[in-house]
């Protein structure tokens, strides 16, 4: 898998007061192993971060905390909540022969939004992180340990950004898009004013 290509990504924005983003992806093993990885704590351990979890509510450290909405076989929701905005977090693993695909949305309250990161990076500010949890996922399936390498992380990033920017685009989000993943790109690099353009 190289998921700076297969994500697929999607922008609603047909609910005024809900902004939500969608994100697919295939990974190289059944869905019972996916969802363990997804939902156990020996495994998330290994590849996103330590969870706690006490019946209904779980957190996760340094990261996020909410509620277990609902938890079936292969799905679950649940609200993720940090700095006291509260978004919902919906996961579906669904076989596809001998893989497996994953299908998430992520909704959040527009009043929660902030605006200038709205305007400035777009769905981008959020949604890269959730592509490089998907990233992550992708190298603990691979057995990959070791952290990826600056030059890595920095194409899948600029990728990922511009990915996001056209899925707003073509949810009607206004903006241009090259510009807005731009700022998106410089934004998870840390890169201040002297930034060079790269090859597209």
């Amino acid at each position: 898998m190289n998921p700076t290509t297969s994500i697929i990504r999607q922008v609603n924005h047909d609910n005024p007061e809900v902004v939500a983003h969608h994100v697919g992806a295939r990974f190289p093993v059944p869905a019972d192993v996916l969802f363990a990885y997804l939902t156990q704590e020996k495994h998330l351990e290994q590849w996103f971060g330590k969870v706690t979890r006490d019946e209904f509510v779980y957190e996760i450290e340094d990261t996020a905390s909410g509620r277990i909405e609902s938890c079936t076989d292969h799905s679950f929701l649940i609200t993720w909540e940090k700095g006291g905005d509260v978004a919902f977090l919906n996961v579906e693993v669904t076989p596809d022969g001998d893989d497996s695909l994953l299908a998430a949305g992520y909704s959040t309250r527009t009043e929660d939004l902030r605006e200038d990161f709205a305007d400035r990076y777009g769905s981008g500010a959020t949604a890269v992180g959730w592509d490089l949890t998907l990233w992550a996922l992708d190298r603990y399936i691979a057995g990959v340990t070791a952290e990826p390498p600056r030059e890595a992380y920095a194409e899948f990033v600029a990728k990922s950004a511009r990915g996001w920017a056209d899925a707003d685009a073509a949810a009607g989000v206004a903006g241009d898009p090259e510009t807005i993943a731009d700022n998106t790109y410089r934004f998870y690099l840390g890169l201040e004013d002297g930034y060079e353009k790269r090859e597209k």
